[in-house]
């Protein structure tokens, strides 16, 4: 009886974590107003890599017009581009072996039209959605379509992996791999486009790149060459 109660605490304690960062609980074959034209969301799983869970979330119009889809298969594991894909393909890596993840899913169309997918902070998926990477004689159809809407599967074969969404409106953090060398005095989280200021976390080391950052979305930041410290002692 207390083994239950302690784990229905941590249920709740979790779950009340996860508002307070802005995840929302998943609901099932509702259509969610989202611009992923102009910005990215990201998905909560805890399904473990082997069982047959599957994300499957659908792109629609402002009309509800279908505009493609993305599925995450935990079995093999692999994905597949609805509207696109004419069967399942590997990821580019391996998948971090945590059995809580959190994908960030964005679309860019800078050039051409580019499905890029990150699983806890690893690129896992950057596809040119293209005649070339397509079996789908048609995704040019639904994948040429302003995407102003999001759905989680209900259907025949629905979703059954995704418990949590968020939406990234702007740059959460610093890129995981500068916080033990960059920092910056900006106050996250900041707009698309908005330049921020970072500096060696070390004041005798040397940044080799960029002074400046602009945010792009979520934790990805453009700029003329990447931040890179080093301390001086070494280099003399």
């Amino acid at each position: 009886m207390c083994i239950v109660l302690l784990l229905s605490l941590l249920f709740i304690e979790n779950a009340a974590e996860d508002l307070d960062e802005g995840w929302i609980a998943v609901q099932r074959g509702v259509n969610i107003d989202f611009n992923l034209e102009q910005y990215s969301f990201e998905i909560k799983t805890d399904s473990t890599l082997g069982s047959k869970d599957v994300v499957i979330v659908d792109f629609y119009t402002s009309q509800e017009d279908y505009a493609g889809a993305l599925l995450l298969y935990f079995s093999s594991p692999q994905y597949n581009i609805g509207g696109c894909s004419s069967g399942h393909t590997n990821f580019l890596t391996d998948l971090p072996t945590a059995r809580d993840k959190v994908w960030r899913i964005m679309l860019t169309r800078t050039s051409g039209i580019r499905l890029v997918v990150h699983c806890n902070e690893v690129e896992v998926l950057n596809t040119l959605i293209s005649d070339s990477t397509c079996g789908d004689s048609d995704w040019s159809t639904y994948w040429s379509r302003s995407i102003a809407k999001i759905r989680f599967s209900s259907f025949f074969f629905a979703d059954t992996a995704s418990d949590f969404y968020r939406f990234l409106t702007g740059c959460t953090r610093l890129k995981a791999e500068w916080t033990s060398t960059i920092e910056t005095a900006a106050n996250f989280p900041v707009d698309p486009g908005t330049v921020v200021e970072v500096t060696c976390s070390d004041p005798g080391a040397l940044n080799k790149g960029s002074n400046e950052v602009t945010c792009s979305i979520g934790t990805e930041f453009t700029f003329s060459k990447e931040p890179c410290c080093f301390n001086l002692g070494k280099l003399l």
